[in-house]
């Protein structure tokens, strides 16, 4: 039996995985954390000073539970805002040094490779091609794949921390600012309109964040035990409510957490653009993103 772990520090989450194995395909969950640290918070030029105390003090927290678990091997990734923030140098060498802890910065390009290995545990002989979309706070990872091989992907810097501090400042979110969210997507996301061109499908599988609260609300059934199904048409109701309520009228929701109302417009608004503009037939979310794509890795490693 041994025992393996994941940190995985995005821009707005840390999540800790903790599982057990007997084998090199297989693993049980012993452990699943997550925290809203919130890296940027002023933006992703730099971290501030409070997100870089809230990142210390989860660091040292899930040192204490990799301790506690007696994890053999841990791989730490981190991930957009890492990627770019200036003084990202900083926490990477206090995490080594005070909690022998190496963080490893990986490209969008990895970062997509690993959502969908991830996903791909979640599937069931999946037989149609499939769009893979992960919002991140700092970008969103969308991947073009037919079972577990993945034909085309791409990280875009339009994750949810992104699209609030640009299109977000009126409360509610204003038809202007909708509007210009719109027309920034359509600009930034050309690639992906080429990819899809080339390799036409009709369903999307969301991997976790906004997607849990979406699936928790409006899922319809499970289509493997990691996977909900949402009929698309569901989702555009939801989504007018969404774009209408103010901060206060969010805060006070009893679905929506807490840890969502900032970005829950925004991030809504991109899946309404993905759902609308390629004509998504079936929607699927995925329990399983990276954390698992890396467990998946380190498994064929043992």
């Amino acid at each position: 039996m041994a025992r393996l772990a994941v940190l995985d520090l995005g821009t707005n989450t840390f999540h800790l995985l903790i599982v057990e194995t007997a084998a090199s395909t297989h693993f049980t969950e012993l452990y699943k954390e997550k925290r809203f640290v919130k890296l940027a918070e002023e933006g992703i030029a730099r971290i501030g000073e409070g997100a870089m105390q809230r990142a210390k003090t989860t660091l040292a927290d899930y040192r204490r539970l990799l301790d506690q678990y007696r994890v053999e091997k841990v791989q730490v990734i981190g991930t957009a805002a890492l990627r770019t923030a200036s003084n990202g140098p900083d926490l990477l060498g206090w995490a080594a040094t005070e909690m022998q802890l190496n963080i490893e910065i990986i490209s969008g390009q990895r970062e997509a490779a690993l959502i969908q290995k991830g996903v791909f545990q979640s599937l069931v002989d999946p037989r149609e091609r499939y769009l893979v979309m992960d919002i991140g706070g700092g970008s969103v990872e969308f991947i073009v794949a037919e079972r577990d091989k993945i034909l085309w992907c791409q990280s875009f810097p339009v994750g949810a921390a992104v699209l609030l501090r640009k299109f977000h400042l009126d409360d509610p979110i204003s038809l202007e600012e909708l509007n210009n969210l719109t027309a920034f997507l359509m600009v930034q996301l050309a690639p992906l309109s080429k990819a899809l061109e080339k390799w036409p499908t009709a369903r999307l599988i969301g991997a976790a964040g906004t997607f849990d609260v979406l699936a928790q609300q409006i899922a319809f059934g499970n289509s493997t035990p990691q996977t909900w199904e949402i009929d698309p048409d569901r989702f555009t109701p939801l989504y007018q409510e969404l774009k209408g309520m103010s901060w206060a009228e969010r805060e006070e929701s009893d679905w929506i957490p807490d840890d969502r109302v900032d970005m829950i417009v925004v991030a809504t608004s991109l899946i309404q653009y993905i759902l609308q503009t390629y004509q998504i037939k079936r929607f699927t979310v995925s329990a399983y993103a990276l954390k698992e794509g890396m467990i998946a890795e380190m498994l064929s490693t043992l």
